[in-house]
């Protein structure tokens, strides 16, 4: 049984990317929050599934690396989920980029070593990064967020969490097309999800912090929230021998809205 590695899996999108994956997988599942990690683990154990609890923090070099040991010390890495992320009511700008782009980026650093052909992953983007004046960035050092003058370069971002949670995740897309060569080399790929409002804890307190968000679901195609579980069906597609050809790009889960969002707020 190979592994799957799931961030951000205490709750949300990857506790339900945790409970597809389960059944077929040993699971490493990590969160900064060991509380509801261990309620995670617990529930996902009653269930039947293979589970090794570690508290990480993304933004900590030392403690993703710890993780990364422990998924190789279990077995081959079949599947990694990377969902760990802060929205812009959670953190400051700095912590916000620090978290949903650097975080992402020692991740797939430390686990890049571990592929095997058939290795997949998959990061967790959002519409936020295809609209706005985020959506028209393709700075080259977005896709370098670990190079020395990454917090220089960012630093007019980070001046709120609205632009620093945008411009973190169209980042996450861009690095994900940046690096899936060197995943193809090692005969593995990585795919990046961009959820538009979907039913979590984290939603729907942006949901009542950004009116904007009440016109998002108004005018969207199809007029409710997304699930989780919606989320995490599309990951566990991306991460099958079903989207073998399928690297270096994004999907877009939002129930149509974000070229009509887009048109809205340019």
């Amino acid at each position: 049984m190979g592994i799957a590695v799931v961030t951000g899996g205490s709750s949300g999108m990857g506790l339900e990317c945790a409970r597809r994956l389960g059944p077929r997988h040993r699971l490493v599942l990590a969160d900064i929050n060991a509380a509801g990690l261990d309620a995670a683990a617990a529930e996902l154990t009653a269930a039947g599934c293979a589970v090794t609890p570690v508290t990480v923090d993304v933004t900590d070099p030392e403690s993703v690396a710890r993780l990364a040991e422990t998924a190789r010390s279990l077995g081959p890495l079949d599947a990694l989920v990377h969902a760990a992320g802060l929205s812009p009511t959670m953190a400051d700008g700095r912590r916000i980029m620090a978290v949903n782009l650097v975080g992402t980026a020692l991740i797939e650093r430390a686990f890049l070593p571990l592929t095997q052909p058939g290795s997949a992953a998959v990061l967790i983007a959002s519409t936020a990064g295809h609209t706005g004046p985020a959506a028209k960035r393709d700075d080259p050092f977005l896709a370098a967020p670990l190079a020395e003058d990454f917090w220089d370069r960012i630093a007019p971002d980070i001046a709120d969490p609205i632009s620093a949670y945008s411009v973190s995740k169209r980042a996450v897309i861009i690095y994900c097309e940046a690096v899936a060569p060197e995943w193809g080399a090692r005969g593995a790929r990585i795919v990046s999800i961009s959820p538009g409002m979907i039913d979590t804890p984290m939603s729907t307190r942006e949901f009542a912090a950004q009116p904007l968000m009440r016109n998002m679901l108004d005018m969207s195609p199809i007029p409710r929230f997304g699930r989780a579980a919606e989320i995490a069906a599309t990951a566990e597609f991306l991460l099958s021998d079903g989207a073998a050809f399928i690297t270096g790009t994004d999907i877009r889960v939002d129930g149509g809205v974000t070229p009509l969002f887009r048109k809205l707020i340019g």
